[in-house]
């Protein structure tokens, strides 16, 4: 028997923090982390690779158990990965060198993400590569400290308020949850519109700012497209728990819900789909 509605707060499923969570970036003394993982290249990527593989394996037997449950098919390539990472001297940005989609940017190094159109990682595979050979494009996964299961850290997917609720949540109760999707894609953030250097004449001016408006235009369109994409596939996911989508980027959504290059929802659902949700989220 499906008991009464409950409103919790939002599931942070694919969120941007507001602000800037870390330090610049450059300068200052290198962390002895990093430091130790570049004078270690084999023993460090050993763990990276085993903590790589354990993710994958763990992903498919996700999709295989999914599929003999008949719960809603999960996008094959888009497997989900929390990375921790030197966050004085690493560039979440290049993480799109390496195939990573970039969905949030936590505090204390951790980021949020998700393979693009490749479960096998493989340009996070051929960088390690690199760091292992000492070759020119791997430097910079001595600065990758710990690949990690996002199913075992659900504080990095859940709002504080409702993971305080978390064991509580009812399989067969209604609950009412706010959800943020990240709709960025592999296309990098885009920078200012670029102002006039000095002593620049007008042609060369007019020039680069119609190459920012093309560059602009493109990645608009492959975030539009991307958020089609997953507002039909989140949309089916809610319907086959039906459950129902109440709102699409609505103002009462709260501003932790609200995503840049995103869509944000307010959903009611039932605790099981709510918490399947979740593990698809963090898996």
């Amino acid at each position: 028997m499906v008991e009464r509605s409950e409103r919790l707060p939002h599931i942070q499923l694919r969120l941007t923090t507001e602000g800037s969570a870390s330090p610049p970036r450059g300068g200052g003394k290198q962390n002895q982390i990093t430091l130790a993982n570049a004078g270690n290249r084999q023993g460090h990527s050993r763990k990276l690779k085993g903590s790589l593989d354990s993710l994958i394996s763990g992903w498919r037997n996700i999709q295989d158990e999914r599929e003999e449950e008949g719960k809603p098919p999960l996008p094959e390539k888009a497997v989900p990965i929390i990375l921790q990472v030197d966050p004085v001297v690493f560039d979440a940005e290049d993480l799109r060198t390496y195939g990573i989609e970039v969905i949030a940017e936590l505090e204390d190094g951790y980021i949020i993400g998700a393979s693009v159109e490749d479960d096998d990682f493989s340009e996070l595979q051929k960088k390690i590569e690199l760091f292992i050979q000492e070759k020119r494009g791997g430097g910079t996964v001595a600065a990758i400290w710990e690949i990690i299961d996002g199913s075992r850290r659900p504080e990095y997917i859940l709002s504080p308020e409702l993971l305080n609720s978390w064991d509580s949540i009812q399989d067969g109760q209604i609950y009412l949850v706010d959800v943020g999707i990240a709709c960025v894609g592999s296309k990098s953030q885009l920078p200012n519109c670029p102002e006039p250097k000095k002593n620049e004449n007008n042609e060369n001016y007019t020039k680069r700012v119609n190459n920012w408006i093309n560059k602009r235009d493109l990645t608009y369109e492959e975030w539009d497209n991307i958020k089609s994409q997953r507002e039909d596939e989140f949309t089916d996911f809610v319907s086959l728990y039906n459950g129902e989508i109440l709102n699409i980027v609505d103002g009462n959504i709260p501003k932790s819900a609200e995503l840049s290059d995103s869509f944000s929802c307010r959903v009611r659902i039932s605790g099981i789909g709510l918490k399947d949700l979740q593990r698809i989220a963090g898996s």
